[in-house]
């Protein structure tokens, strides 16, 4: 009886009306899944400094990813350890999962996580001339042992701060050397235009040795050399360093630098108390809002003694997958949005950062916008970087504690250094 009423209906309704039928059936039980279908949630920590301008892109990339939700987790800067905190939290050892599917960190922990084997390599999933608009020595310290572990997102770099409105009183353009710096700072001490001259981080953390790094460059000399199994901190260059750092202080630095981190040091020198900073792109946000800002300047650090070639210390952020992450591919997707031209663009609008894609720098309204852009890809290709080793957290650790001990006076720059050496070759096993 069914049978033979299906082919009386049959008889009315041609195949096209019935396959149609089916489609839109078939249309409606998908529109249904997908609306149903419970997001993918990945997680990523930044520092809460960022939170909100993170918060803004993320809602953009979700508005482009119906599917994909990325929760943010805003850490705050502790003594200035950022970059290390946060590689420690997505180190957490979760079972089956990340703390972190998206790692966003300041690429010297790429080393330590691709050789523990907490990252997931990278270049499967892109192709090669993907990478050709981003910063090269940025791409080449987002690998390890041959694989690519982290894209970049921004180029940090050491940068020096200036006030224009004082070096103008004097007639002086910004310093290039070691001794111009010495020289106009106590000319505006001298003329009691401003208390000190010269702010930096030294305090024993990763921000002083970042500042030792560019010192050291400035003076022709090196920290490892990882080919040669080589550590040149007990080289003249290196005491050289040392001792600039140390005669600075109550001289052209005030004496409390040795307890100085990044928001000290930037707070002190918004309040007039000295003429340059030493800091990163990070600055520019609370330089932004101060009233003193059309009266400071910027240039890479890249102070040098005569005959040498100063070098800005490579801070720069970027990406990597977690490992252990559930979801890989959605981390890929999030990535590839963030790091794009686009991406990028968002970011250093919201922000200030500088981004890792070069051919924006050479955007001509971004010129025209921020001056200091024209000099940038020169100074990224020079940045000095910190030795990519899987050790080196310990490293860092061994070299701040000795340089403090010099800077304090317990110790002279021949004896910490040489105490700082031997330790590091003690634990690379290079002795």
């Amino acid at each position: 009886m069914i049978s033979q009423r299906f082919l009386e209906i049959k008889q009315f309704i041609s195949p096209k009306i019935l396959w149609g039928c089916l489609a839109i059936v078939q249309t409606v039980l998908l529109i249904v899944l997908f609306l149903s279908w419970t997001p993918v949630q990945l997680s990523m920590v930044v520092p809460r400094s960022e939170l909100d301008h993170w918060e803004k892109i993320v809602a953009e990339f979700e508005a482009d990813h119906a599917k994909i939700k990325i929760n943010l987790i805003g850490l705050e800067n502790i003594k200035g350890d950022i970059t290390g905190k946060i590689k420690e939290v997505c180190a957490l050892a979760i079972p089956d999962r990340s703390v972190c599917d998206l790692i966003y960190l300041d690429v010297i922990w790429v080393a330590e996580l691709s050789q523990s084997g907490q990252l997931l390599p990278l270049e499967s999933r892109l192709e090669e001339q993907n990478l050709q608009d981003f910063s090269q020595p940025d791409i080449q310290a987002g690998q390890y042992q041959g694989h690519l572990y982290w894209l970049p997102l921004r180029s940090d770099l050491g940068l020096l701060y200036y006030r224009k409105d004082w070096l103008d009183q004097l007639g002086v353009a910004p310093p290039e050397t070691f001794a111009d710096l010495t020289r106009i700072s106590q000319t505006l001490q001298t003329q009691e235009i401003s208390d000190w001259g010269f702010l930096w981080q030294g305090e024993a953390y990763e921000g002083l040795s970042a500042v030792f790094v560019e010192i050291l460059q400035g003076f022709g000399g090196f920290w490892l050399d990882l080919e040669q199994q080589e550590v040149g901190l007990e080289q003249p260059a290196a005491l050289e360093a040392v001792q600039f750092l140390r005669e600075t202080l109550g001289r052209i630095s005030p004496p409390q630098v040795q307890n100085y981190t990044e928001a000290e040091s930037l707070t002190a020198f918004l309040a007039g108390d000295a003429a340059f900073l030493r800091h990163w792109p990070a600055a520019l946000e609370r330089i932004k809002a101060s009233p003193l800002q059309s009266q400071i300047g910027l240039q890479p650090m890249m102070l040098h003694q005569p005959g040498e070639t100063g070098g800005a210390c490579r801070g720069s952020w970027g990406f990597s997958i977690a490992k252990n992450s559930r979801h890989p591919e959605a981390a890929w997707q999030a990535i590839s949005y963030f790091t794009s031209e686009r991406g990028q663009r968002r970011f250093i609008v919201n922000t200030g950062f500088f981004p890792s894609r070069l051919p924006i720098l050479q955007d001509e309204d971004l010129i025209a916008e921020y001056p200091y852009y024209e000099h940038l890809p020169q100074a990224i290709e020079q940045a000095v970087s910190r030795p990519p080793l899987p050790e080196y957290a310990e490293v860092s650790q061994i070299l701040q504690k000795f340089l403090s001990l010099a800077l304090a006076g317990q110790l002279s720059p021949e004896a910490a250094m040489e105490q700082a050496a031997s330790e590091t070759r003690q634990l690379l096993g290079w002795e």
